[in-house]
């Protein structure tokens, strides 16, 4: 490199201003004096080496330090990278965990509240089905009484109905039977309730007896014959006893046990208003023993072979008592006479037994 010579004296002023080293050589103001252009020029060159070198020095400085800083940038840039994903991670799993813990706690109280909600809801439910079903019930049971009540009454009103048919049928048939059956010595009560048979059996007559009320029973009965000789008999039967007895002797009053008392014919009603006035005689039988219970009831069925009167023949009207009661008649009378209540100390718990059985 060619310098010119105000450049030289530039560079020589600034050399002798301030050392400098240029290789072996040192230019000062001491020995400036000694110094040849050469050596200017030589100085200028190693100054501008040493420039060169310091700048290339200070670029290699300066590159390593920007290469070391832009290192340690990155290595700073990535240790806090990693510590921000570290964070980040620390974070997101401390906020997961806070979540699952808050939606945990959540879903215990809505599990919590929907259980107390469905209890309170199936409670009311109940309540309400219950109150329901009782007013239901209620209901029901009402419609049911009313209907059952409602039935009753016309299965009775048809039952009594049917019942009063019936019966006037029966006394209709037992009228005409009665009318038939006469002449063959089968008498009827008026009120178709008791049938008597008399069956002649050689020199004596047999009563059948047969009852048509199941609410009726007979603890004495007569039936007329001719006036003679006879002698009746009960037969087979626990309690009861026989005897025939005229007219005049059941006006006068024939005496006879009956159930621990002694009543007489003639406190029943008189002859005449029991049989009509074309009998003469009758056979009476009666309950005697006082403990006994065997009156004649439809139970039974017909009676055979019992009751008898000895040495008659078939002419007869017949009547039939419950206690003091007349309850069948086979004769109309136009005017019966009152017939009297026993009163001859007849017991009451007699009474009981006989109307219950009727």
């Amino acid at each position: 490199m060619l310098l010119t010579g105000n450049a030289v004296a530039s560079n020589t002023a600034a050399i002798i201003q301030s050392p400098v080293i240029a290789g072996a050589v040192v230019v000062d103001d001491y020995h400036e004096d000694k110094c040849t252009a050469q050596c200017y020029i030589k100085a200028a060159a190693a100054k501008a080496e040493a420039v060169a070198k310091a700048k290339k020095a200070a670029i290699k400085a300066k590159d390593e330090a920007a290469a070391k800083a832009k290192k340690a940038a990155i290595k700073a840039k990535d240790e806090a990278a990693a510590k921000a994903k570290k964070a980040a991670i620390k974070a997101k799993a401390e906020a997961a965990a806070k979540a699952k813990k808050a939606a945990i706690k959540a879903k215990a109280e809505a599990a919590a509240k929907a259980k107390k909600a469905a209890i309170k809801a199936k409670a009311e439910a109940a309540a309400k089905a219950k109150k329901a079903a009782i007013k239901a019930k209620a209901e029901a049971v009402a419609k049911a009484k009313k209907a059952a009540i409602k039935a009753k009454a016309e299965a009775v009103a048809k039952a009594k109905k049917a019942a009063k048919k019936a019966k006037a049928e029966a006394v209709a048939k037992a009228k005409a039977e009665a009318e038939v059956k006469k002449a063959a010595g089968t008498l009827i009560g008026v009120n178709g309730k008791v049938i008597i048979e008399e069956n002649q059996v050689g020199a004596y007559l047999d009563y059948n007896i047969t009852i048509l009320d199941e609410l009726l029973s007979i603890t004495s009965f007569g039936v007329t014959n001719r006036a003679s000789d006879y002698s009746a008999s009960a037969e087979g039967r626990d309690g009861w006893m026989g005897e025939f007895l005229t007219k005049k002797e059941w006006n006068d009053g024939f005496k006879f046990d009956y159930l621990g008392s002694s009543p007489t014919t003639a406190d029943l009603a008189s002859f005449e208003s029991l049989f009509g006035l074309d009998e003469e005689a009758v056979a009476w039988f009666w309950l005697s023993s006082e403990n006994s219970d065997t009156a004649l009831t439809k139970d039974d069925g017909t009676i055979t072979n019992v009751f008898k009167l000895y040495d008659a023949r078939a002419a007869s009207q017949f009547v039939a008592f419950n206690g003091s009661t007349l309850v069948s008649q086979s004769v109309n009378v136009s005017e019966p006479s009152i017939i009297i209540i026993l009163a001859l100390g007849m017991t009451g718990l007699a009474i009981r037994r006989f109307k219950k059985k009727s």
